[in-house]
């Protein structure tokens, strides 16, 4: 149960500009920033996370990509056929379902995905390298601490997909998050055009 003690303002807006100005930091450096110098030229958060996803998790419907996103179906197909005109990914009818369409990395995708992770990789083994081995231990725990505490505070959190499984290890990024979610379950073609996930 949370604590009723008195918390002061100053203390939470300064709470609330450190977790801005990192949101910022992390947005501008390892997505804006590495995005453009990977690939020349810079597309949006949206498409690189399905790029991410595709890499991670193969074929998916547009109904699944639209979950995984928290968008509808209409801007799915916008940022989908964008990549397909960018021969970033293929689309086929799926042979469960006529209606649904099945998106799959490109080879030329895998490549400049691959090519953005590297880029990420990179800037965040400099800033390692900047600190004390223990700091970068504690900055994780720190890091995960907060977003569970912060998703506790509104109940909201568990219809949320935080898109861990767009991430090389496959769990819930969000510690005590729901982790029961279509990414994570064992891939079942007869369930996945009927499976509601997080939105």
């Amino acid at each position: 149960m949370a604590s009723r003690v008195s918390i002061p303002t100053d203390a939470v807006d300064e709470l609330h500009k450190a977790l801005s100005v990192l949101s910022r930091t992390v947005t501008h450096i390892l997505q804006d920033r590495a995005v453009e110098e990977a690939l020349g030229v810079g597309i949006s958060y949206s498409k690189v996370q399905v790029l991410r996803l595709l890499s991670r998790r193969g074929g998916q419907t547009s109904s699944q990509i639209a979950r995984f996103l928290g968008i509808r179906r209409p801007s799915v197909t916008q940022i989908t056929d964008a990549l397909v005109r960018a021969g970033w990914i293929t689309c086929r009818v799926g042979k469960q379902d006529g209606r649904e369409s099945i998106h799959k990395l490109s080879d030329e995708g895998r490549r400049r995905f691959n090519v953005v992770r590297r880029q990420q990789r990179h800037l965040l083994r400099n800033t390692m390298r900047l600190a004390d081995k223990r700091d970068v231990e504690r900055w994780t725990t720190t890091l995960h601490s907060i977003a569970g505490f912060l998703a506790r505070s509104d109940q909201g959190f568990k219809e949320y997909c935080l898109q861990c499984g767009a991430h090389a290890d496959g769990t819930c990024v969000l510690i005590g998050g729901d982790a029961d979610c279509p990414f994570l379950r064992r891939r079942d073609p007869k369930l996945t055009a009927n499976t509601r996930g997080p939105r």
